[in-house]
């Protein structure tokens, strides 16, 4: 899978999920799903990555990143998936969102160490 490629179909919630990461030496990318604005805690405290109708063809309502969730993926359980179609396709992130995701990845305190790690490593220390 490449950064900024979309899918639904990774978690039985139906969120849509992004690739943050190409793969790593052990094949895992680092995925992130969004989830709907005003739903968390986090969101009250203003701790969140807004994105708006508009911002992805998926997005219907105010969304935003759950940061908490970022992970890694196997990527060829990824790409198996895709083959048979049990992953839903999307279109993929605009490029100027995917860098301000990457980018932000740094600024929260919720994303898991290992996965920050792993972002910025892929993205020569950006991110």
């Amino acid at each position: 899978m490449n950064p900024g490629e979309a899918f639904v179909g990774f978690d039985f919630q139906g969120h849509l999920w992004f690739v943050l990461t190409g793969p790593d030496a052990e094949g895992r990318v680092v995925v992130v799903n969004i989830t709907t604005h005003g739903r968390s805690p986090i969101c009250a405290r203003g701790d969140c990555f807004v994105l708006a109708p508009g911002d992805h063809p998926f997005i219907t309502r105010e969304s935003c990143v759950f940061w908490r969730g970022a992970t890694f993926a196997e990527d060829a359980a990824l790409e198996a998936a895709r083959e048979r179609r049990t992953l839903d396709l999307r279109p993929p992130l605009r490029m100027a969102l995917l860098r301000e995701m990457q980018r932000r990845v740094a600024d929260s305190p919720y994303v898991p160490d290992r996965v920050r790690r792993a972002v910025r490593a892929h993205h020569g220390g950006a991110g």
